[in-house]
């Protein structure tokens, strides 16, 4: 499964909670439903493609951490996107 499509997959299941007010069952068929979100996928992929400076040092503390040189690239990805998803949104004055 391809990022924007697990993304598009996420952002129907998160419809369905906001329509329904309970998560979907696990027989849930979202082939049906996904593919209209891929749009707002990629739009969101595409909005956090530059890291935030919070995101860089937690990629590069991660990188930094395996021992030889080799770095596991799944390991800082995660690490940085945790670290997005920790984030807040700032707030107009």
């Amino acid at each position: 499964m391809t990022p924007i499509e697990a993304a598009a997959r996420a952002i129907a299941a998160e419809n369905f909670r906001r329509q329904f007010g309970h998560a979907p069952s696990p027989g849930w068929n979202a082939d049906r439903q996904w593919r209209q979100h891929i749009p707002a996928a990629r739009a969101a992929i595409e909005a956090i493609r530059a890291p935030s400076d919070e995101m860089i040092e937690a990629g590069q503390a991660e990188g930094y951490s395996y021992p030889g040189g080799v770095i596991d690239f799944a390991a800082v990805w995660t690490a940085m996107l945790k670290t997005a998803l920790a984030e807040q949104p700032e707030t107009a004055p």
